[in-house]
């Protein structure tokens, strides 16, 4: 459900002046107390940064002659401040120093669904000039890789070793053809396959960031994995697909965030981009094209 936040303004942690004073990369800085003008000097006294976002918005304005389109966020603590359009131009003109700005749209919840390059995600956050996305596409599993997947879940929450794995698998097949399935390394390159093709040419392809290319080059390194690493590697992959945002992929030579989904807040670069609004049930939704409004 997308909403506009409320309550802290910030991320508790107080930075040192000399950090807000040189490193501008980690974000607008915010005076520990903003009523006294003795100690609103953040170079001086230091302040906070990685400043919650209550909602975003739309804006298009020019960049060297260029119009463009962006889309901002707007701070929790300036909520009260913005009470109409006139005051959000204002604040683009004043304090985000956009030149003849137009207001497309005043408000973009967080966690609305995008469908950017035709691909479903929510709009969770921010970092620096860049957009956190979260999926909002589903994996489609069949019965039989669904109870596999299962099975894998299992091991990964009881620890279980290399020779446990085995063991349980061997029991298993000593049993008379049923639902049972065992964990063994055919069958997770097996699944590993069926997740590479679904982020190389299947709907996870389309995704910001797509890690497709790099399943398919650290596939050796993963045949040659034990099957407890063979199995939590999988469980990472699996978590692309959801609601997770990037992977612990070090196993297989790649870095323990792989996937991170973001894109640049210049959305005009973008193919296409809209903002898709739903109905409680899902049945209905209206979208709205962010390159044209």
């Amino acid at each position: 459900m997308n909403y506009c936040a409320k309550g802290g303004i910030a991320d508790q942690t107080v930075y040192s002046a000399e950090k807000a004073g040189k490193n501008k990369k980690d974000g607008v800085y915010l005076p520990m107390k903003t009523s006294d003008d003795r100690i609103a000097d953040v170079s001086r006294y230091g302040g906070f940064t990685k400043l919650s976002v209550s909602y975003f918005f739309l804006v298009e304005h020019e960049v060297k002659g260029k119009r463009i389109r962006t889309i901002e966020a707007m701070p929790v603590y300036l909520v009260p401040k913005i009470v109409d359009d006139d005051a959000l131009k204002k604040y683009v003109e004043n304090d985000l120093g956009l030149i003849n700005p137009r207001i497309c749209l005043n408000r973009i919840k967080v966690y609305s669904k995008l469908r950017i390059n035709g691909f479903d995600c929510y709009l969770s956050g921010k970092t620096g000039n860049q957009l956190l996305m979260v999926n909002a596409e589903e994996l489609k599993l069949g019965n039989k890789l669904a109870r596999y997947a299962k099975k894998m879940k299992k091991v990964v929450d009881m620890k279980l070793t290399d020779e446990q794995i085995r063991l349980d698998a061997a029991r298993i097949a000593k049993k008379i053809e049923g639902d049972e399935i065992g964990i063994t390394r055919e069958d997770n390159i097996r699944f590993y396959e069926f997740l590479k093709q679904k982020h190389t040419t299947g709907i996870f392809g389309k995704r910001p960031n797509p890690v497709g290319k790099k399943l398919q080059k650290r596939q050796p390194a993963f045949e040659n994995l034990s099957l407890e690493q063979q199995v939590s590697v999988l469980q990472e992959i699996m978590k692309l697909s959801g609601r997770v945002n990037g992977a612990d992929l070090t196993l297989i030579g790649e870095s323990s965030n792989t996937g991170n989904s973001k894109i640049n807040k210049r959305i005009s670069d973008l193919k296409n981009c809209k903002l898709i609004s739903q109905s409680v049930t899902g049945l209905f939704e209206q979208k709205t094209d962010l390159l044209t409004l």
